[in-house]
Formats: structure tokens, sequence, C-alpha cells
């Protein structure tokens, strides 16, 4: 457990941290600009004559091309283009990233063996752009005897491509140690290139490493020696301690650092075939425990009519272990949710058809989904899952068969919700929520002009699947409410907090001192629409078409008087309120 601190873009959905363009030009008279990204126009503006620049230009991530388009009255075009490289690794000039966390480390989470290492640890992060083309990273840790520091960047080549990179030092008790790394991602001619190398230099640690080999526990004459590095929820016996710890200690004996890690990777559609995709890459791998791997992969792959696809993939590791394989495979898709998905893999265990079947559960209450599978040849598994979403929650059912065993399950997931009052149940909640209160039962209720449900006999609906820190527009539909019933509004606007709700009132209220009266001049003939009346110590009102007015706050007798074209009229009549029902006063005579 333990505490974070840090600064989340994600507060604030329009902020776009990456450096944006500007593109500038001249405009010999006033014309228009235009301005397209890889084809499509994403702004536009009119210009006076003379130089002009277009600020904050939005680009996608990657490699591109802006076009400048600029028009004058008479039609003519001057057409400009420049290629760009864009990435979301770029923090925009002045704009900085930062975390801070500490709290004890937790290992073998989800087994037996579940622990948490006394010593405490703590990191801190900044990154922070310096320029368009260049963001600095710094990063340091300690804690469990290590302690590590580091400096980056990340920056732009141009207009072909982005790098990066970094240098570590750690130190822990005697040992010393770097780490260097650097990445760079450009495409060229049409193809993506992706390459990164990191090499550690001596006894090079960090605190995953650290805590995960377990420093403060050592073994002596087959027995625990030190239980300083220890929180409480251990096991209580010490013979079942002794087993955890051989347990933990043999998953996590060589968590350092790879000696060395280098990758490169080449992806692009086939230039004969606009369809499909032919991708190839190179890891090149070295452990701390001096074990080593050398695997080249391709792959390939297309779409085919009726959203159907192929693709398969060879992989070939030359080093220790020898290792090749092969996975083909084809995707056929049923409907909008379902598809069928069949493949053969070969490898040095031996070969394996498989068949799957999926439909995926939508996310409105009342859709269902299913999944089988089917593998048969050197690994058979076998496996059934089926699920149901309701209103109140998600329920999934499964079977699995792998070899002579075979294994069930049952999971309900949902959310427990109380505020206004009220208790809800609903379907699991991972952002925001709201809590609708109308105090009328069965009123619709819409969250950005979809049905979001009705309300309950208590006239409350729970909404579980508002966006954080971002404006949701929740509404409801008068239609349904009883005549006699009015709300000050019929819509609102919040922006919840993350993992947090709110409660959103609309005030329904009985009104029952109102009525539609229709007012008639001397000649019995409707007065005109638009003519604006008052009454007498109450409230104006308009008169609408068919002579009608809808007037609140009436009492026993009543008196109006209306403003017409070229004279005043005044009106008296009296009221019976009949609660539940629209009151409506007839042939009501202004003179």
């Amino acid at each position: 457990g333990g505490l974070q601190a840090q600064r989340d873009f994600a507060l604030r959905p329009d902020l776009i941290t990456a450096p944006l363009a500007t593109i500038g030009g001249s405009a010999a008279v006033p014309s228009t600009v235009d301005v397209y990204v890889n084809n499509i126009k994403t702004f536009s503006q009119d210009v006076a004559s003379g130089p002009f620049s277009v600020n904050n230009v939005p680009l996608i991530s990657g490699a591109g091309t802006t076009q400048l388009v600029v028009r004058d009255s008479a039609g003519h075009e001057i057409q400009t283009s420049a290629p760009f490289y864009a990435t979301s690794s770029l923090l925009a000039p002045g704009l900085s990233s930062w975390s801070v966390e500490g709290g004890l480390p937790r290992l073998s989470y989800g087994s037996s063996s579940d622990v948490y290492v006394g010593s405490p640890v703590g990191s801190a992060t900044l990154r922070r752009g310096i320029y368009d083309g260049l963001t600095a990273e710094a990063h340091v840790e300690g804690g469990a005897g290590v302690i590590n520091g580091g400096i980056g960047g990340v920056f732009r080549t141009g207009t072909i491509g982005v790098a990066a990179v970094a240098l570590a030092g750690s130190g822990s008790g005697t040992n010393r140690g770097l780490q260097s790394y650097a990445s760079y991602e450009t495409r060229l001619f049409g193809v993506s290139i992706s390459a990164s190398s990191q090499h550690t230099f001596g006894t090079y640690d960090d605190l995953a490493s650290a805590t995960a080999r377990l420093q403060n526990i050592a073994t002596l004459n087959g027995g625990l020696q030190n239980l300083n590095g220890l929180f409480n929820y251990l096991p209580g016996r010490i013979a079942s301690l002794s087993n955890s710890f051989a347990y933990v200690t043999g998953i996590y004996g060589s968590a350092r650092a790879p000696v060395a890690l280098d990758r490169i990777t080449f992806s692009a559609p086939m230039p004969f075939d606009p369809r499909a995709n032919l991708s190839a890459s190179f890891v090149g791998l070295r452990d701390d425990s001096s074990h080593r791997s050398n695997i080249v992969t391709a792959s390939y792959s297309r779409s085919l009519p009726y959203n159907a696809s192929i693709f398969s993939t060879v992989f070939h590791d030359f080093r220790t272990k020898r290792n090749t394989g092969v996975f083909a495979g084809l995707s056929i898709p049923f409907g909008d949710a379902a598809s069928v998905t069949t493949g053969v893999s070969s490898g040095r265990s031996g070969t394996t058809g498989s068949v799957d079947a999926v439909k995926s559960l939508g996310p409105e209450p009342g859709s269902y989904g299913w999944r089988v599978h089917d593998s048969e040849g050197s690994s058979r598994y076998r496996e059934a899952t089926a699920s149901y979403r309701s209103s109140y929650g998600t329920i999934q059912a499964g079977a699995s068969q792998a070899g002579s065993g075979s294994v069930g399950s049952l999971e309900l997931r949902g959310s427990i919700t109380t505020m206004g009052g009220g208790v809800f149940l609903s379907n699991w909640i991972d952002d925001s929520f709201a809590v609708v209160a109308t105090g009328v039962p069965d009123v619709e209720v819409l969250s950005e002009n979809r049905r979001a449900g009705v309300t309950d006999s208590s006239g409350m609906l729970l909404i579980p699947t508002l966006r954080s820190y971002q404006r949701n527009k929740i509404a409801i539909d008068p239609t349904n409410l009883p005549v006699d019933d009015e709300a000050a509004t019929t819509h609102d606007i919040v922006a919840p907090a993350d993992r947090a709700g709110m409660l959103v009132r609309f005030d329904v209220r009985k009104e029952t001192t109102a009525a539609l009266v229709t007012f008639v001049g001397p000649d019995n003939r409707v007065l005109p629409a638009g003519a604006v009346g008052h009454m007498t110590g109450g409230d104006r009102f308009v008169v609408g078409y068919d002579g009608q007015a809808y007037i609140k706050g009436l009492s026993s007798m009543n008196e109006a008087e209306i403003e017409l074209a070229d004279t005043r009229c005044r009106a008296t009549f009296a009221f019976i309120p009949r609660p539940g029902e629209q009151v409506r006063i007839p042939g009501i005579a202004c003179r």
C-alpha cells in the first residue's frame, strides 16, 4: 500500500498536451485559408492581404502531410504541402508532468504467498516540455537498500521521426551499475520503423528487482534468519513461511533488468495490395542469468470482403532454444457483435488447431454474450462462457477443460451506490455517475440525448456511465409528467470528478393554480396571438393561437388586462382547481 500525487491531464480533457503545429503563408488579396491534414480538412479561416500564420493546427500521431490552400474571391488557389511527424510523447513548451509516490511494495499479489515488504520505498518522475521538439525527463527512486536516478529526453528529428535517450545509475551497498536506453521511430517510403536498445553495465538495480529478490530475507542453514523485511501479513507458522519464501524466490530469482535488450520492427502495407499488411521484427535478449534469445518474427494480415480477415505469423529463435513456431488463421464476423476465428499453430511441442466463436457483451442492459473455444492436437483445451448484463449487474458463468482437469466459474459483477437517500444496484461503475431526483415516478431520463431509464417509485434513477471531468448533459422528458406537475428545468449539465457522483435535482412540483384560458373580444372572435396580458397582482402572460393563454397563480376570482394593437381590454373569470386535470376555461370576454 502507499500514496501517490501526480499531475493528471485527464482532469482537463480539453487540454492538448502535445506541441501543435504553426503554418504560415502570404496572401496577395483578402482570401480564405483551408488547412488539410492527410487530405482531411481540419481548419478554415478568412485572412487579410499580407503575411499570415495559422497556430495550433491539430495533427495526428505519426507521419503525415499538411496542405495549405489559399483561395481568393475570384476562386484562384495556391496550394503548399509540408510533411510532419507528431507524437504524444512530446509535451508542449512550458508544460510539465510529474508524479510522486511512496509506500510498501507488495509481492505475489493474488497468490497464497501474498506479502508486503516492510522497507518503505518511494519514487518521483518529472517531464517538462522545453520547446516544440524537446521534452526533458528525470526520475529518482529509493528504498529497500537501493537508490536509483536517471535523466533523459525525447526529441523530434525534423519531420521524419522522434528519438528518445536516457541514462540511469544505481547504487546498492557496494554494487554500482548503469543503464542506457535509446530509441527511434520513423516512417520512410511508406514503411514504419521502430528501434530501441537497452543495455546495463555493472550491477544495475532498481526498486522492482530489489524488492522482488526479498533482500531483507536471508536463509541460513535451511532456516529463516532475518524477518525484519516483512510486514504482518505473513503466515503464522515458520514451516509454511519457509515454503512461501521458497515459492516467491523462485518466481523473482532473476528480476534484474536485462543485460541487453535490442528490438527493431518494420511494418508496411503491401505495395501491390493495399488491403494487406506485412510486418517483421527482431528481438535480441540477454538476461541477468546470461540466457540469450535472438527471435525473428514475421506477420502478414489481409482484410477480406464482408469484414473477414486472414492472418499468419512465423517466428524463430536463433540462440539457445532453437525454437520455431507458425500460426495462421481466419476470422469471420457474423452480424455486429459475433465472430468466428479458426487457426492452426505449429511449434516444437507439436501442432494444434483451434476454433474460437465469440459474441461480445454489449454495454446496454439486456445484452448478452458468449464464447466457445476448442483446441485440439498437441495442446487440448476447451472452454465455454456465457454472460448477461442487467440493470443491476453482470453475471458470467463458464467451464473449461484442460487434459483430465475441469474448472467451473461463476462471476457476479456490479456496484452498490447510495446517494440522496436512495440505494441503487447497477453495473460496474469505473468512471463517474449521477443520481437523478425528480420526486415523481416513471419519468424518462436522458443522458446525452439517449434514454438512460425511468425513475423508480421514489422518483430517482442512477446513471452509472458519466464521463469524469467532462460536460455531461442530463435531461428529463416531461411528456410523462402528470398534467398538473411542472418542472423548473428539464435539463442540466454536470461534470463529476473521477469515481465520484453528483445528485441532479429536477424540482418537479404540483401546479394546481394554473389553467388554459381562452379569451374573446367584443366581437366574440378570439384575441390575436402575441397579445400580452398581466393578472391584477400577478404574473404576465402571452396569448397564443386560438386565443388561449396558460396562466399560473390563479385564485377563485381573477382579473386580467390584455394589451391589443390599439387598445386595452379587461376580463374577469372564476377558477376552480381540479387536481390531476388540465383546467380549461373557455370563452372569457375581454372588453
